[in-house]
C-alpha cells in the first residue's frame, strides 16, 4: 500500500512538472488588429493542434513599445509574439536587439508564395520583420453605399505608384524565450483559412493573396491595385521616424488649431531637414 502511494505521488508529481513544461507564448494584441473572438478561437486550434498555450496581453498601439516596460508582461515575463503594425519603428526595435529577423523563416516557408505583394512592406534595409496579416480597411461599415466608387491615384510621368493602405503584421520578440513555437504560431498564422478567419468576421483584407475577399464591391476593386502598387503607406506617426514623429506632431496640431498653412510647410521642410 505505501509502495502504491510513492507511486502515485511520483505520477501526480510527473504530471504537474509535464503541465508546467508545456510551452507558452505571451502574446501582446493590439486593440485595431483584429476582433477578440475571432483571435480567441483560432488560438485554440492552435493549442490542440501544437500543445502550445497562448496568454493573450494588451497592447494599444506599436508605439508603446518605444518604451522599454512595455516588451514585457505585468509579471516580468517578454512578450514572444506581436500583433502590430508595419512601421518605420520596426527597424528601431531590431536595431536594439528586441525584434527578431525573419527573412530565414519567410524563406524556409516558403511565403513569397502568398505574400510577395507585400514583401517590400515590411522589409527595412534588407531585413523582414514581420508577417503581414491584414490591410486595415472595415468593409463592414461600407455595407449601405451605393453611391460612392473607389478609384486608384492617377499614374502621373513615371513616378512609382503607392497605395495609402496600413497593414497590420506579427512581429516576434528577440526578448522571448519561446521563439521556437512564437515561430510554429507564425506558421499556422500565415495560411489562407487562419487569415480569413482573423479578417472575414470585421470586414478587413486577409494579407495572405490567397484567401477569400470580403464579399463587398470596394474589396474586389481596391485589392488589385495595392497588390499591384510598388509599395503601401502607413499612418504618417507609424511610417516615419519616432524622432520625426515626435517633434513633428505639436506642428500638426498647430496647424490644425490656426489654419496657417505657410509656418506649417516651412516647420515641417525645416524638420524634413533636420531628419533626413
Amino acid at each position: 500500500m505505501f509502495r502504491m502511494l510513492i507511486c502515485s505521488l511520483i505520477l501526480l508529481l510527473n504530471c504537474f512538472r509535464a503541465a508546467a513544461e508545456q510551452p507558452e507564448l505571451n502574446v501582446a494584441i493590439g486593440d485595431n488588429s483584429t476582433n477578440v473572438l475571432a483571435q480567441s478561437l483560432l488560438f485554440t486550434q492552435f493549442t490542440k493542434q501544437t500543445g502550445i498555450k497562448i496568454n493573450r496581453h494588451r497592447l494599444a498601439d506599436i508605439k508603446q513599445l518605444d518604451i522599454d516596460k512595455n516588451w514585457y508582461t505585468h509579471s516580468g515575463k517578454p512578450l514572444d509574439v506581436i500583433f502590430g503594425q508595419i512601421s518605420y519603428r520596426l527597424l528601431n526595435y531590431h536595431q536594439q536587439g528586441k525584434l527578431l529577423e525573419l527573412t530565414d523563416f519567410w524563406q524556409q516557408n516558403k511565403l513569397d508564395r502568398s505574400f510577395s505583394h507585400l514583401k517590400s512592406a515590411t522589409t527595412q534595409q534588407g531585413k523582414i520583420l514581420g508577417l503581414p496579416f491584414n490591410l486595415v480597411h472595415d468593409f463592414k461599415r461600407e455595407q449601405h453605399i451605393s453611391d460612392t466608387d473607389f478609384f486608384a491615384f492617377p499614374k502621373i510621368a513615371e513616378i512609382k505608384r503607392f497605395e495609402s493602405v496600413p497593414i497590420n503584421a506579427i512581429h516576434v520578440s528577440a526578448l522571448g524565450n519561446n521563439q521556437q513555437s512564437a515561430l510554429k504560431l507564425l506558421a499556422f498564422l500565415a495560411k489562407a483559412k487562419s487569415q480569413e478567419k482573423l479578417t472575414q468576421p470585421i470586414g478587413t483584407i486577409a494579407a495572405n493573396k490567397n484567401a477569400r475577399l470580403p464579399q463587398h464591391p470596394f474589396a474586389k476593386k481596391l485589392v488589385p491595385h495595392v497588390f499591384k502598387a510598388y509599395g503601401t503607406s502607413n499612418f504618417f506617426d507609424r511610417s516615419t521616424k519616432p524622432e520625426f514623429e515626435i517633434e513633428a506632431r505639436p506642428l500638426f496640431t498647430q496647424f490644425m488649431r490656426t489654419g496657417n498653412i505657410q509656418t506649417f510647410v516651412e516647420q515641417m521642410e525645416a524638420l524634413r531637414v533636420k531628419h533626413f
